[in-house]
């Protein structure tokens, strides 16, 4: 784990770096960019990491962590627990939306960015990343997640906190009903959605460098 965390945050540095070197550009000439070179109609989801990388969100001290988890009353996976205490509560390298900042006050949790009682986590148009489709297919489970973001038309992406496939991170499809599975662990949701995002910037930053 504490390689996965150390390649997380370096990937995480280098793709915030390179969000925040795009504030010389309009959106609509990067919007253009993407469209024209593979990534079409996905300019909307990369301006949350561009906005989120101009933002500051600050780790959790690890003492705080273990009262976050009682007013949740489960305990948080470690891959995630890391990413909060190492890397940063929130922001960037979310999928097609900012991932949300945990928050520290001492209020009760809003219940809407609890998942409880999920009834069946289903394969549905699965990523080929995915491996264990065998043992995620079909399997009735319940249990405890927490919303990491919220996308377009009810969509939600969310991570199990208790129950069956801890720390697994799942995508609630709302129009078709259906939990699709996005990856094993936070910190590998969390580098192949950077890396992504690193690609269309890359993209942006080779066709746009010194146009302004």
């Amino acid at each position: 784990m504490g390689k996965s965390v150390e390649l997380a945050k370096k990937v995480y540095d280098r793709v915030k770096r390179k969000l925040i070197s795009t504030a010389c550009f309009e959106f609509r000439e990067m919007e253009d960019i993407l469209n024209n070179h593979g990534f079409s109609g996905q300019f909307w989801s990369l301006k949350f990491d561009i906005e989120a990388a101009r933002k500051n969100y600050p780790t959790i001290e690890k003492s705080k962590l273990s009262s976050l988890e009682k007013r949740l009353n489960f305990r948080l996976p470690p891959s995630y627990a890391l990413y909060l205490c190492e890397i940063a509560n929130g922001g960037i390298g979310g999928w097609s939306s900012l991932i949300y900042p945990l928050s520290q006050e001492e209020i009760p949790v809003d219940d809407d960015l609890v998942v409880e009682n999920f009834p069946r986590l289903e394969v549905h148009d699965p990523p080929t990343e995915i491996t264990e489709l065998d043992v995620w297919e079909e399997k009735h489970r319940t249990g405890r997640g927490l919303v990491l973001s919220e996308i377009d038309n009810g969509d939600d992406v969310f991570i199990v906190c208790k129950g069956d496939l801890p720390g697994s991170v799942w995508w609630w499809h709302y129009s078709n009903s259906r939990y699709v599975p996005l990856a094993a662990d936070f910190l590998s949701f969390l580098i192949k959605n950077l890396l992504h995002t690193e690609k269309m910037v890359d993209v942006i930053l080779k066709n746009l460098a010194g146009h302004n």
